[in-house]
């Protein structure tokens, strides 16, 4: 099977939300993988809206095996409001908890520093967010890594809150989160779960994306990693995360 055969069932697969393909097990690399992933997302055929980060933490990087993050695009198709009822389908391999960010302007520009302060003077907003991973290859539990880069790096659904306010004066790898289901807490980390600092993600990204000769633009969003592991999902319960900062995030599903 050619890439470009590849790329059209992952991306028909991401449309059916179906697991229909037992390719990219093995035998590919790192960019190989993700040629093949922008060719999935072009058939898709969706606008884009940004990244996604996976594998910021340590924990995450131990379950795919894996020794650093990856990206993927997210999608305008694929975007959900906050309080949204989500139907549970077979791809689904869990929720995440995650700072977002939305870029203000395009990232880098001539001169801009690679540094915290400087990207964080190009981002527009910082929002609590929910990702929901998904697989879109035949098999239980997480792919390999290189599997993971080629299937849109896992991302399923994207769902931004509402902003956080002064987030710039706060210590977002400080910041505790903690995720309940129906109720009951089920998860607890910070921030410094997302390779030790949000914006040391977002950093991370500005430099995988000019090995491939692309930069963030302006309405980029990114979602930078989970801050807390993956939170399991069922139909019929709810899922709420909360910041120590205020900010608070919720999804039912059906």
């Amino acid at each position: 099977m050619t890439e470009n055969d590849e790329a059209k069932v992952l991306a028909e697969a991401r449309r059916n939300r179906t697991r229909s393909t037992p390719l990219l097990s093995s035998g590919i690399d790192e960019n190989e993988a993700y040629t093949l992933q922008d060719a999935a997302a072009d058939a898709y055929g969706c606008p884009r809206i940004g990244y996604k980060i996976g594998a910021t933490s340590p924990e995450a990087r131990r379950i795919i095996g894996c020794d650093g993050p990856f990206y993927g695009p997210m999608f305008e198709a694929d975007l959900i409001a906050p309080g949204s009822k989500v139907p549970v389908d077979e791809t689904m391999l869990g929720l995440e908890c995650e700072f977002a960010f939305q870029m203000a302007r395009a990232f880098p520009n001539e001169g801009d520093a690679r540094t915290r302060e400087a990207v964080a003077g190009a981002i527009a907003r910082c929002v609590p967010a929910f990702e929901i991973v998904g697989s879109h290859i035949v098999g239980s539990g997480f792919p390999t890594a290189t599997s993971c880069i080629a299937d849109f790096g896992l991302n399923a659904l994207f769902c931004p809150g509402s902003d956080m306010p002064n987030w710039r004066n706060e210590d977002l790898a400080a910041m505790a989160v903690t995720a309940s289901v129906d109720g009951v807490e089920t998860n607890s980390g910070d921030g410094s779960n997302v390779y030790g600092h949000p914006l040391d993600a977002l950093l991370w990204l500005v430099g995988a994306l000019e090995q491939r000769g692309r930069r963030l633009e302006e309405g980029d969003w990114i979602s930078t990693g989970t801050c807390l592991g993956v939170v399991a999902i069922q139909p019929g319960s709810s899922v709420t995360t909360r910041f120590s900062n205020g900010a608070e995030l919720s999804m039912s599903f059906a």
